[in-house]
């Protein structure tokens, strides 16, 4: 029985801990490539959170521990989509390590994404079929779903490459979003796509310990693992809307695409807001600024660590909202209240930060006022 458990849960266990471990003696060694060849992120006010000069090459690391960890733990499956994810990925690094180093226009860089997301369309057959009823939809013809499989691709991987302006962000949202994918992978037998998302888990909790708690270690993931974060990540959202899900008692799902709206709403959310306010403002949806509610978080006087805490945890609330709400309404109206919920939390922390600030100037004011006064009765004493 012993040996029956360990020989089940081996692939899974192999997956993570191979990912974690490498990525935790790989850091280092690049941190110290880095610093010799002055490989450093330096700080921007209008856009890096971050006040000193940190190593980007994160994103190495990761996708060294991601490719070794899934290529090894899955030698027993065929999982021929694996090969077409390499090479999306080996692109991708490409991509990040050109602007983690020199620098890639936006639109370079998104016609880097547009050529992974029709690698992973066309090749791995990665895309949506099916809309499970939204607006009374299922099957989808072959040439609806590749713009749109493509597009949700793009978005996805965007979303999560802009939210990493915090330390530990990005990699406490991708851990989350991973493990909670890996356990509905696990429960409908797809080890697989389990083993992806695990390595993927693994790789980001060694990251996690040395972006939020390293010192003389601290290291960026940048955009190499910022991107390749966000690829993964849509790939799961993708594959996870096309799986028959599991009758589980505890985790049965009657909402797919509810269900990955929610876990993947909060970041999404935020990058469409800010893409609207810089465009509303005349500006480049890409361009610098600190209107990400990450930054708001900071501005409103949270720590990188606890801001970071706070949207993992609002992540946590909207999964189990859709889980407990799907029970009791449809489908289009879960989406609804799902993308209130997201406004509510985003709208609740720019209302905060506007009320503080408000509440700066008037002190700024009252101390303006009470300077003067001083001086004007200085003034009539003498």
């Amino acid at each position: 029985m012993e040996f029956y458990l360990i020989n089940l849960y081996f692939p899974y266990l192999l997956a993570f801990f191979l990912a974690a471990v490498t990525v935790y003696f790989t850091v280092p060694a690049i941190i110290r490539v880095a610093k010799l060849k002055h490989l450093y992120d330096e700080p921007n006010e209008e856009r890096k959170a971050s006040k000193i000069v940190v190593p980007t090459l994160g994103g190495v690391a990761i996708f060294l521990g991601f490719v070794l960890a899934v290529v090894l733990s899955s030698f027993r499956l065929e999982f021929n989509e694996l090969r077409y994810i390499v090479a999306a990925l080996v692109i991708l690094l490409f991509v990040g390590l050109k602007d983690d180093i020199l620098y890639i226009s936006p639109k370079s860089k998104l016609v880097g994404q547009l050529f992974v997301a029709f690698i992973l369309v066309f090749f791995a057959d990665v895309r949506f079929t099916n809309l499970h009823g939204i607006l009374g939809i299922h099957d989808i013809h072959y040439w609806i779903s590749v713009p749109l499989s493509m597009f949700a691709i793009v978005v996805l991987t965007n979303s999560m490459n802009l939210i990493d302006g915090i330390d530990g962000l990005c990699s406490g949202i991708g851990i989350s979003i991973s493990m909670i994918y890996a356990l509905f992978f696990y429960l409908n037998e797809e080890v697989d796509f389990a083993l992806l998302a695990l390595a993927l888990a693994g790789a980001l909790v060694a990251f996690f310990i040395f972006n939020v708690f390293g010192k003389k270690n601290k290291i960026f993931m940048g955009d190499t693992g910022s991107l390749m974060v966000g690829f993964l990540v849509s790939i799961m959202t993708v594959k996870f809307n096309e799986i028959p899900l599991p009758d589980h008692r505890l985790f049965q799902i009657l909402e797919p695409p509810a269900l990955s709206v929610a876990i993947m709403i909060v970041p999404v959310m935020d990058t469409l807001r800010v893409f609207t306010l810089r465009i509303l403002d005349g500006r480049s949806p890409f361009s610098a600024d600190r209107w990400h509610t990450h930054h708001q978080l900071l501005d409103l006087g949270l720590t990188h660590f606890r801001a970071s805490l706070a949207y993992i945890s609002y992540h946590f609330v909207f999964v189990a909202v859709a889980l407990v709400l799907q029970h009791y309404i449809t489908d289009y109206k879960l989406l609804i209240a799902l993308v209130a919920l997201a406004f509510a939390f985003i709208s609740i922390t720019s209302l905060l930060l506007k009320r503080k600030k408000e509440k700066l100037e008037k002190e700024n004011e009252l101390k303006d006022n009470a300077f003067n006064r001083f001086f004007i009765k200085l003034a009539d004493r003498h």
